[in-house]
């Protein structure tokens, strides 16, 4: 598959799928509140299922990360986890942050090169 209709654009953020390149990858833009969540969670969802190893979620972009977005990246990883896939989490500072002061920076596999 090379690239996957992940796209969406709204006023607080914007998704993006790009396999080209290697494993299934959601760039993600913006903020993830509660009000975009939900697409949020559909697009994890998406990537996993279309992975065969790995699937990347590139948060190198996100500049709001809700309570609500972390349960959606826990819901990712135990979907990932039935499926076999490891669910790598490149993140922003922000992003970085948010699962740091959740204690779960070491629960997901962070790909420190975005560090």
């Amino acid at each position: 598959m090379d690239l996957t209709e992940v796209e969406l654009d709204t006023p607080l953020g914007s998704f993006r799928r790009d396999d080209r390149s290697g494993p299934p990858r959601l760039a993600v833009d913006g903020d993830i509140d509660d009000r975009i969540v939900d697409e949020f969670t559909d697009a994890i969802f998406e990537t996993v299922r279309d992975a065969r190893r790995t699937a990347v979620l590139d948060l190198t972009r996100v500049t709001y990360f809700g309570s609500n977005a972390i349960g959606a990246l826990i819901t990712g990883k135990a979907l990932a986890h039935d499926h076999g896939v490891e669910l790598v989490v490149e993140p922003s500072r922000i992003v970085r942050r948010v699962l740091y002061l959740a204690s779960l920076t070491d629960f997901f596999a962070i790909d420190h090169v975005h560090a």
